[in-house]
């Protein structure tokens, strides 16, 4: 943004549903725009992916309006200002661009945790967001429900399937590493912050938004604060962070590992 307070600087709902509705397009897969172009409207309105980001987001902003939500002294101007404040944040970490319309390291605890769930999610695949991906969430979770139903039935055989078509077993793999390694950085990455000195919040939150290249973290490194009073063991290590996070994560630290200096 070229304000300090972000797109809040405006306090414009007009501004805001523009930004919102070009953040969400950045959030979706690239491909799924060119199946629109040449034609093909029911392929790409019923892709798997974009009907749980839209859920995820959807669901998400209701959840965070509730919790901003005065029930005691309800007001439907205080609700539209609560779920257009939620709509912004949820699309701006899903989409990972960084804007902000309202100080949300403030808000509610329920609110902040899934704004961190939000942050390690991400976007859509063959989109502009980075963290983990919906495709990858979405195999993760039907990898682990079928496998619950493997113990039930043991002698049966239930492969996983993502629009409708059997997924390799080996991608599953690559997918649950890819996973595993992305909350295995985040941690370790978290405590390695928490000996530089930042706070429990502050290292969790910048460590995972960093990871994803989402922006702004939580606490003392929420939307209104900046990076700049952080130790500078942390801003290198942050840009580390962020650089992996952007390469991919494999892609990335591939060149660590002894076997990739082999010939």
């Amino acid at each position: 943004s070229t304000k300090n307070a972000s797109i809040g600087h405006w306090n414009s709902t007009s501004i805001e549903v523009i930004v919102i509705i070009f953040m969400i397009l950045a959030s979706i897969n690239f491909k799924l725009y060119y199946l629109l172009f040449v034609g093909k409207f029911k392929k790409a309105l019923s892709n798997e992916e974009l009907r749980y980001f839209l859920l995820i987001l959807f669901s998400f902003t209701l959840i965070i309006t509730a919790s901003l939500t005065d029930f005691s002294n309800p007001s439907w101007e205080a609700f539209k200002e609560s779920f257009r404040n939620s709509l912004f944040t949820v699309s701006s970490i899903m989409s990972t661009t960084g804007f902000y319309s309202e100080d949300y390291s403030s808000w509610a605890p329920v609110a902040t945790i899934l704004l961190l769930v939000l942050m390690l999610i991400g976007g859509s695949a063959g989109s502009t967001a980075g963290g983990i991906k919906v495709i990858r969430v979405i195999l993760v979770f039907k990898y682990c429900y079928y496998e619950f139903k493997r113990m039930i039935h043991p002698n049966a055989i239930f492969p996983v399937k993502y629009d409708g078509k059997i997924v390799k077993e080996e991608i599953i793999t690559r997918v649950l590493a890819y996973v595993l390694l992305y909350c295995i950085i985040s941690v370790v990455g978290a405590l390695i912050l928490t000996l530089s000195g930042l706070g429990f919040e502050e290292s969790i939150s910048s460590m995972i938004s960093c990871l994803g290249d989402v922006g702004p973290g939580l606490g003392k490194l929420g939307p209104i604060e900046t990076y700049s009073n952080i130790p500078t063991f942390s801003k290198w290590f942050l840009s580390f962070a962020m650089l992996i996070g952007r390469l991919d994560l494999f892609t990335a630290l591939i060149i660590f590992t002894p076997v990739f200096w082999r010939k």
